[in-house]
């Protein structure tokens, strides 16, 4: 199965500035093919694939614009096949038209896809001692290097993907997508414990509500007894 882990992340001032340049680069790129695949259809009726997209985007965009490979290429073809799936969920009356994505945005982001080991988890003190519930760690990404990363949970399995997220808030985010065998059982008996304690406070805030309504119900019948 496919798990997803969330992690915050603290890149560095040169980080940032690469981080600014990537989400730039996949905005233009989605814009980019966007608009020439409308273009396309508009004069020629053609009907653009992603696979077309990409032989454009390596052989002519990347000549054309060269600062377009200081980014992780990955990226970029991501936001080809992100593209081409808007067009399918439109073509299916699942979505509408893709639309141009602006530059003032309140929220950035990008995927990445693991090859070679270039997305890389370090997890510090947690990867040797399983009582700590966060530690310092740190998460290696193409053309980032090692980001400091703050740690809450531990895996074993394949990674897949890395999707970067920049929120309003300034903070940088790291979702990893792991194929994994079995989800930590550490987890998800913590997860069932805070479910049971939820549970019983619910119960116990109930009790408390319907014991003061039944009791101010009881005060008014009184006052109409009386009156």
């Amino acid at each position: 199965m496919i798990v997803t882990y969330r992690y915050r992340i603290y890149p560095n001032k040169q980080q940032k500035l690469q981080l600014a340049k990537t989400f730039g680069c996949t905005r233009f790129v989605w814009n980019y093919f966007l608009a020439w695949r409308e273009e396309r259809y508009k004069e020629q009726k053609l009907a653009t694939t992603e696979a077309e997209c990409r032989k454009h985007l390596n052989s002519v965009l990347k000549e054309q614009y060269p600062w377009l490979r200081e980014v992780d290429k990955f990226a970029l073809e991501d936001a080809l096949i992100r593209l081409d799936n808007a067009y399918k969920r439109f073509f299916k009356g699942l979505s509408g038209k893709p639309r141009f994505k602006k530059k003032k945005s309140h929220r950035f982001s990008y995927t990445t896809y693991s090859t070679n080991n270039n997305i890389q988890i370090d997890f510090g003190v947690m990867a040797k001692d399983k009582t700590k519930n966060r530690c310092w760690g740190k998460i290696r990404l193409p053309k980032l290097g090692w980001i400091k990363a703050r740690i809450h949970r531990t895996f074993n399995g394949k990674i897949k993907t890395a999707t970067v997220t920049l929120l309003p808030s300034g903070h940088y985010y790291v979702s990893i997508a792991v194929e994994v065998d079995k989800v930590n059982n550490k987890t998800k008996h913590q997860s069932q414990s805070t479910m049971q304690l939820h549970l019983t406070l619910g119960l116990k805030v109930s009790t408390w509500i319907a014991t003061v309504i039944v009791s101010k119900h009881r005060r008014c019948l009184l006052n109409m007894r009386k009156n």
